[in-house]
């Protein structure tokens, strides 16, 4: 029997974004390890033009913004760093979940009476507390800033503490 599903082609927003973001890993990891190089060793960008016979000019543009390098280019690069990029291809559902929390976000959680919160995994706060929260940020038109979050949970503390005090007092 013949396989009657038939794969969807990729839409092109989804292949910019991904074409986009290995653009972005590639130009983060070089420049992350070109830094540590520069400081290692002391290398500059004009040291690196020379010892690839370019113009330094193009050195600061490959290092200053992500861009479509070739393969060629970039194996340059790091063989006049001394390295080379060690590649692995992973499917998605093999991915490790990210583990990482905006700090405000950790902050509320932890006011709130959640655990510490290390991942999105871990933050479990009540989706009631964090409807609340949200409402009242919006209510109070709060900006992102501690003092603001701080008057939020605040907030959101005195409601729990007057919703709990009525359900005492209706039997709940």
């Amino acid at each position: 029997m013949e396989n009657t599903l038939k794969p969807s082609p990729l839409k092109k927003r989804d292949r910019a974004y991904y074409r986009q973001r290995q653009k972005n890993r590639v130009f983060t990891e070089l420049v992350r390890f070109f830094a540590e190089e520069a400081d290692r060793r002391n290398i500059t960008k004009k040291e690196l033009a020379a010892i690839l016979e370019k113009d330094p000019a193009q050195i600061t543009r490959w290092l200053s913004a992500p861009s479509n390098f070739e393969l060629d280019t970039l194996s340059d690069i790091l063989l006049a760093l001394g390295a080379e990029i060690d590649h692995r291809i992973v499917r998605f559902e093999d991915r490790a979940l990210p583990n990482d929390v905006h700090p405000l976000i950790a902050k509320l959680a932890v006011a709130l009476g959640a655990s510490p919160v290390t991942s999105p995994a871990s933050a479990l706060v009540p989706v009631q507390r964090l409807a609340s929260l949200s409402s009242a940020i919006v209510r109070n038109d709060l900006n992102n800033t501690e003092s603001n979050a701080a008057k939020a949970i605040e907030s959101i503390k005195r409601n729990d503490q007057l919703g709990t005090a009525s359900l005492a007092r209706s039997g709940s």
